[in-house]
């Protein structure tokens, strides 16, 4: 893990979730270096350690979660804290990996998502367990989604990073054997953000084909703030994020979506590497008119 700056270089804007503020990646800072290098040009700090997941920001505090330098037979997942100005670690809270069969090299897939009005973070991990932290790395609540609703993460690890909504963590796991979904298939979930309670699940999905790693995005459509994330079902839904109802879905493609959706003035714009529906061509690129009921 390296942080790259330069005299002029800010690092004022927050980055509390995977792809920024405004879930799409984009970033106003100013006055960024044009040129870095590992071996020192523009380098402010580096730490021994990095990950799958790509790290946040929120204030002074770099968060990443990450694997503990143990042996696979020992290996942990971490969320390690980090003082943004001086690269010190400040703390690190560890998670033990267990109901599942993700291997050593496929840990920590997911990034932690902060709660911009309390500084809380959250985070999922390969065991598929959602945690609460405090600022300062106390687990204030969690909940076991294997446990409690059948969840599966697989060998391949794939799991989606939570994104903070009002009072809501929402995100989205792979169920098997749960409720009225006996057959696999993704669910989405909204939990209060303070106390870990259930807000609602919605199962939109009528069928399942592959994991995925599709984080939701949250958009204004038409008054009603709507979900719209892919599904393992080769579709984009969209969802009302008060209830977790279904709104609309797009058919799109024969396996499981892997990107996420951006969102601009009634469109939600969508892409995918797999195959077609009713072609053999590989990917597209589509924009959607989200205003209807699909």
């Amino acid at each position: 893990l390296s942080l790259f700056s330069g005299p002029a270089a800010g690092l004022s804007a927050d980055w509390p979730e995977w792809r920024g503020p405004s879930r799409d990646g984009v970033s106003h800072e100013t006055n960024l270096p044009s040129r870095w290098s590992p071996a020192g040009e523009n380098l402010a700090w580096k730490l021994p350690f990095g990950g799958r997941s790509a790290p946040v920001v929120f204030g002074e505090r770099l968060y990443l979660l990450t694997n503990t330098p143990d042996g696979p037979a020992t290996t942990q997942e971490r969320l390690v804290a980090v003082d943004v100005n001086s690269g010190k670690v400040l703390w690190d809270q560890r998670f033990s990996i267990y109901l599942s069969d993700v291997p050593q090299h496929r840990v920590a897939w997911t990034s932690p998502a902060v709660d911009p009005e309390t500084g809380n973070v959250y985070v999922f991990t390969v065991a598929a367990q959602l945690f609460c932290l405090s600022p300062e790395g106390k687990i204030l609540w969690e909940r076991s989604m294997p446990e409690e609703h059948g969840a599966i993460t697989t060998h391949g690890g794939r799991t989606t990073s939570p994104i903070v909504e009002g009072d809501k963590v929402v995100l989205n796991a792979l169920i098997l054997a749960w409720g009225d979904l006996g057959r696999p298939g993704n669910r989405y979930f909204a939990f209060d953000k303070r106390t870990g309670q259930t807000i609602w699940i919605s199962s939109p999905q009528s069928r399942h084909y592959d994991t995925n790693y599709s984080t939701p995005i949250v958009a204004d459509v038409n008054g009603m703030r709507q979900l719209i994330v892919g599904g393992t079902d080769g579709m984009f839904h969209g969802l009302a994020l008060n209830t977790g109802t279904p709104v609309w879905r797009a058919d799109v493609s024969k396996r499981a979506i892997l990107n996420s959706a951006l969102y601009r003035d009634d469109a939600a714009y969508i892409t995918h590497g797999e195959e077609n529906i009713g072609t053999t061509e590989m990917g597209m690129v589509a924009a959607l008119d989200v205003t209807g009921t699909g």
